[in-house]
């Protein structure tokens, strides 16, 4: 949350937005940040791996979000249109990967942002 600011300074810079969404993105973003279910993704107390790459036999797997706290591993894969089976099956595949490589206590989440809404996989 506190990386907030300077991160959407860095997109209104790039021109990946336009400065006058940068106040819209910005409470949309900390609407999400605030919701209860996500508070814990974005702690500064865990540590935050974003589309880290992991690889598998399979190939490379990129989750959005890997959250590293003190006894857990939670997966959250954003996403934006209309809701699938796809996405639950990407999840499901991180927290395998995840628990391959010796994580125990694994969850998966996924976001669709549109909807704010959090959907345990």
């Amino acid at each position: 949350p506190k990386d907030l600011p300077r991160a959407l300074e860095r997109v209104v810079i790039s021109g990946d937005i336009k400065m006058e969404e940068r106040d819209t993105l910005e409470n949309h973003i900390t609407e999400i940040m605030d919701l209860p279910e996500a508070r814990e993704w974005f702690s500064p107390a865990n540590r935050v791996f974003t589309e880290w790459p992991i690889i598998t036999d399979d190939g490379v797997l990129r989750p959005d979000r890997v959250v590293q706290s003190e006894n857990a591993i939670t997966v959250i894969d954003f996403k934006t249109g209309e809701k699938s089976k796809h996405h639950q099956g990407q999840v499901i595949n991180y927290k395998n990967a995840l628990r391959k490589m010796g994580h125990k206590n694994v969850h998966g989440y996924l976001f669709y942002l549109e909807y704010k809404e959090t959907q345990k996989v």
